[in-house]
């Protein structure tokens, strides 16, 4: 609950990595670790039913996990095709996941954008990870919106898209910057 009591125990077993909620809160999306150690495939809790399912079923791991902000998709890095990329996946119907993104170095989603047209990915170059703002319509528009010889990851947008924060260890150690966008002009 929002005071940090548990309100129930799920009675889920096994290891797990990456769990996020659904926008409302109804689901949670997680990767398995199989008992190998590495992470296998997604799955999805539906909360109110107590109910796993299991979204991915492909022999390479797939993980972090976010959902698009109406809850029908879930973006997720994944190496099943023999290099790293972003898929998505919709929820309701037969319909398979689609190769999204990649840049044939090791990227994982970071965050739609709050009307869900753009979904910001980071990828490793270099050492260093860069992130790219991907049109989820026409990712053959993918523009990377930071270029440094610093690490920055772990982006987000504000509710109304207009900023966007993310870490960076620009200073030597890792910190928090919001920059307008898509100007990426303005920082604070």
């Amino acid at each position: 609950d929002p005071a940090g009591r548990p309100l129930e125990k799920l009675e889920e077993t096994g290891r797990f990595d990456s769990l996020v909620l659904s926008p409302d809160q109804s689901q949670a999306a997680f990767g398995k670790i199989d008992a190998d150690g590495r992470i296998g495939d997604l799955w999805i809790l539906d909360l109110a039913r107590g109910v796993t399912s299991r979204l991915t079923f492909h022999p390479g791991a797939a993980g972090d996990a976010r959902w698009s902000p109406d809850g029908t998709t879930l973006a997720y890095s994944s190496a099943h095709e023999g290099r790293s990329s972003i898929y998505l996946k919709p929820l309701h119907g037969a319909v398979q996941e689609k190769r999204l993104f990649g840049t044939g170095s090791e990227c994982t989603p970071q965050t739609f954008s709050p009307d869900g047209r753009l979904l910001l990915v980071s990828c490793i170059s270099g050492g260093n990870a860069d992130l790219w703002a991907v049109p989820v319509d026409d990712p053959e528009k993918a523009k990377r919106i930071t270029s440094t010889p610093y690490s920055e990851d772990r982006a987000r947008f504000s509710p109304d898209g207009r900023w966007l924060s993310y870490q960076s260890d620009e200073s030597g150690r890792q910190e928090v910057y919001v920059e307008d966008y898509p100007a990426m002009a303005r920082r604070m």
